[in-house]
């Protein structure tokens, strides 16, 4: 798998400016552009998720967690969130939550569970009472 580092060493140009080429941000010469962009599709090289997620603090995750998978509801629910997600570029894990009738302190752990995961959005689904 390929490393920023390769792409810039077979660009010719520093970690930065591949990071700027990438990004879109900065400014940089045409010809330096595409040179990068070409280094980019040769060696196939995507960003590492885990460190973008360092530098900028977001994780693109979109944490869909839902009560129940019987119920039809739900799994359209989570077909739909997944093509937003899919549109926008970002992950969608789906949660499947056990009722345990704790209510929200239920809810909490599933969106966070021990301060654990960075999801930059929650979607909670409850059961509705009838």
């Amino acid at each position: 798998m390929a490393t920023i580092k390769d792409v810039a060493k077979m660009a010719g140009v520093s970690v930065c400016t591949v990071s700027r080429a990438i990004a879109g941000k900065g400014y940089i010469g045409q010809e330096t552009y595409d040179r990068v962009m070409k280094a980019v599709e040769e060696l196939q090289y995507t960003p590492n998720k885990t460190a973008v997620g360092l530098k900028t603090g977001r994780t693109n995750i979109i944490a869909l967690v839902v009560p129940g998978i019987r119920n039809v509801y739900y799994p359209k629910l989570a077909t739909c969130v997944q093509s937003y997600a899919d549109e926008k570029v970002y992950d969608a894990p789906v949660q499947h939550r056990l009722q345990s009738g704790k209510g929200k302190e239920n809810d909490r752990k599933a969106v966070q569970p021990e301060g654990q995961r960075r999801d930059d959005h929650h979607m909670l689904q409850r059961e509705r009472a009838y």
